[in-house]
């Protein structure tokens, strides 16, 4: 941590009252954990777009395939054009705090700043495929938006029938 005087203030003074000091209190503000905000909600679709890329670019033929695929027309055009007054569905959620320090057999502590992964739940209806979730971790806080369409009913189901636990760490320890 660095600590200086306040811009335009004289730093010697400053300097010296924390050498003169045998104790003391420092607040260090925080924002808290997120809030879905229209900015944050078309964000998080431009990520998850990506992320869809990123998972299929060795796949022959994924470009086209992605271009193409009309289930992602409402969030691609969401993204990209925006609807303002409407805020696309994005679940939030800290599943373990920024200076949250991992560990395994090659690093005995290190921070994870991002992670991801596409959550597939299957339909229950025999005649439909199913949802795809991009579920995005950053410094801690968990994203999870749909890919084909505005609601998270069935992310919220699929939650609640595994105790909550984060897709990303399932089969993980964290």
């Amino acid at each position: 941590m660095s600590f200086f005087a306040a811009q335009g203030e004289d730093e010697t003074s400053f300097i010296n009252s924390l050498r003169t000091q045998s104790r003391g209190t420092i607040y260090i503000p925080s924002a808290g954990d997120p809030k879905l905000y229209y900015k944050t909600a078309r964000f998080i679709g431009k990520v998850a777009i990506e992320i869809l890329a990123y998972h299929h670019i060795d796949v022959e033929g994924w470009n086209d395939e992605l271009v193409n695929k009309s289930e992602l027309d409402k969030l691609r055009n969401y993204v990209r054009r925006g609807k303002p007054g409407f805020v696309w569905p994005v679940n939030i959620r800290r599943i373990y705090s920024a200076d949250h320090e991992f560990s395994d057999e090659i690093d005995t502590a290190f921070q994870v700043l991002h992670e991801w992964d596409i959550l597939f739940i299957p339909s229950s209806q025999t005649n439909e495929r199913g949802e795809f979730y991009a579920i995005i971790t950053i410094l801690g806080v968990e994203y999870t938006i749909n890919l084909g369409g505005p609601e998270l009913y069935g992310y919220l189901q699929w939650l609640k029938d595994n105790g909550e636990q984060s897709y990303l760490y399932i089969n993980k320890k964290a």
